[in-house]
């Protein structure tokens, strides 16, 4: 425990010229103990007050903290008491002028720990203090779950692992007699894990939801129409509030999606009432806010699918694209801003065969055609939000025939701009249109690729159209150049990709986004070896 304390000098100096005049007075002229008109009996020094910061703890990441300090009065009163942080990573104090603020403590990195160090500061009315330090020391929760036949051959079940202590954690309840589980989903906060498996009944795939720690299971599904079963993998939503599904549940071969609580219940449809023939297909995507969630269907008319929204509780359903031309349909990509303020589609919405991309607000209001107006045969083709929702960019044979370029425009459709630079003849470009990690993390530039060329190339481009640099290095003439999309660092400060850049020898890079300061990387390979091209990473 490490203690200070700042006593005030000169009371020791004004107590010595008191017993020098007490002495010198003599008789009983009032000089005796209980004569010295209000000075302390321990001599004349006032005792400073007491800080006490409590003891210790060990938390885990992402828990509540309280600090419990102890303020105790010496011969003048406590004025004021305070919390400050020394030590470790920052973290904010609910009240640090209280003996008791919380925080929320930090993350940890797995298997080590993170100390936190705070110093507890008590002040009296005469300016004198005392203070006290305690640790926090902050473990990671962090745990791994995986499917095993572990118990039984043959019989997969879900099963957590425990990275910092070690024990493994049996999740999914007693299965039926032929029985498994087939796939699963943990919360965002960690809390849930939701699985299917027929349980109850074998071939009978339902929802089910584990918390973490292994304590309880329950159905999440509804009751099924004979012949009904879970499909699919089950989708979370953002804030953990509820678990969304598509089931046959209500009419066998009729698939429509679910929402239900964490707890199992609350179930309710999403979907507003198909036509005959109709079902919900399996694009399923929640608001980033949890607000709504969207997905498309064949609703309101039999083979057109659409784009709903609904409230997680199942109101509020509303179609979300705007009117089709005959022959028309959503096809294949709906995708929120990360804000939520919109949602973007692909459709053949004003020109049957003609794939536009769209926004609409959630509520189905507003909407937009992207795009600038695309040549004859032209089609949208891949679609990806800026981190911050500024803008939203797009992939696509807008200008010429076959050769697909890189557009960005505003949310509303205005402001569309070409970004990429000039292409050598037979040459085009694009986003990655399955994951979006062609904007960097700051939004401040976009990653594409160059085909068509002796070697495929990577360039990053301003997002307003003013530039672009090519970022790979020169490629070797017998390999094909980048291998893979190329990925951005978290502080957006770097690329890293896979390539036949030196050598056909697949390596790993690194780069700037302006081509500066490319260097390789992975080290020497074994003869005949290479960096596999789909698997790389950067840590948090």
């Amino acid at each position: 425990m490490l203690r200070t304390t700042r006593a005030t000098a000169g009371l020791a100096v004004m107590t010595l010229v008191l017993m020098t005049l007490t002495t010198g007075c003599g008789g009983d002229g009032g000089g005796g103990a209980g004569g010295g008109g209000g000075m302390p009996d321990d001599g004349g020094v006032d005792t400073p007050p007491s800080a006490d910061a409590g003891t210790s703890q060990e938390v885990v990441e992402d828990s509540l903290v309280t600090l419990s300090g102890t303020a105790t009065a010496g011969t003048n009163a406590v004025a004021s008491v305070a919390w400050s942080q020394t030590s470790g990573p920052v973290v904010s104090l609910s009240d640090a002028n209280t003996d008791s603020p919380s925080f929320t403590a930090p993350k940890a990195p797995i298997q080590e720990t993170e100390t936190l160090e705070f110093l507890y500061t008590v002040t009296d009315t005469e300016g004198q203090t005392d203070s006290d330090s305690v640790s926090v020391v902050v473990s990671s929760d962090d745990f791994a779950v995986f499917l095993a036949d572990k118990e039984t051959l043959g019989v997969q079940e879900l099963y957590k692992s425990d990275v910092e202590t070690g024990p493994i954690t049996k999740l999914s309840g007693p299965l039926v007699a032929g029985g498994f589980v087939s796939s699963f989903a943990i919360s965002p906060n960690g809390l849930y894990v939701a699985y299917v498996a027929d349980q109850d009944t074998a071939g009978v795939l339902e929802l089910y939801v584990a918390r973490a720690d292994g304590s309880e299971v329950v159905k999440a599904s509804g009751s099924l129409v004979a012949g009904g079963s879970v499909a699919g993998l089950p989708m979370w939503a953002p804030d953990s509030s509820r678990i969304a599904y598509v089931a046959d549940q209500d009419t066998d071969n009729v698939f429509e999606i679910y929402t239900s609580l964490p707890d199992g219940t609350g179930n309710a449809q999403i979907n507003g009432s198909l036509v005959a023939g109709g079902s919900v297909v399996g694009l399923i995507s929640w608001a980033p806010d949890s607000s709504r969630i969207a997905y498309v269907a064949d609703q309101d008319t039999d083979n057109v699918q659409e784009v709903y929204t609904s409230l997680p509780d199942g109101t509020g359903n509303v179609k979300v694209n705007g009117t089709l031309v005959a022959g028309g349909s959503v096809v294949g990509l709906i995708s929120w801003a990360p804000d939520s303020s919109r949602i973007a589609y692909l459709a053949d919405q004003n020109t049957d065969n003609v794939q536009e991309l769209y926004t609409s607000l959630p509520d189905g209001t507003g909407n937009v055609k992207v795009n600038e107006n695309l040549v004859a045969g032209g089609n949208v083709t891949a679609v990806e939000w800026a981190p911050d929702s500024s803008r939203i960019a797009y992939a696509a044979d807008q200008d010429t025939d076959n050769v697909q370029e890189v557009y960005t425009s505003l949310p509303d459709g205005m402001g569309n701009v070409l970004i990429n630079g000039p292409l050598p003849a037979g040459a085009s470009t694009t986003i990655n249109p399955t994951i979006p990690d062609d904007w960097a993390p700051d939004s401040s530039l976009v990653s594409y690729l160059v085909f068509g060329v002796p070697q495929i190339s990577g360039y990053a481009a301003s997002p307003d159209g003013s530039g672009s640099v090519e970022y790979t290095g020169a490629m070797d003439a017998g390999g094909t150049g980048l291998q893979n999309w190329p990925k951005w660092s978290p502080d957006a400060s770097r690329l890293m990709y896979v390539a036949q850049q030196d050598s056909i020898t697949v390596e790993l890079y690194l780069v700037r986004p302006d081509g500066t300061e490319n260097e390789k990387i992975s080290g020497p390979l074994v003869a005949g070896g290479n960096v596999a091209s789909g698997i790389f990473e950067w840590s948090p």
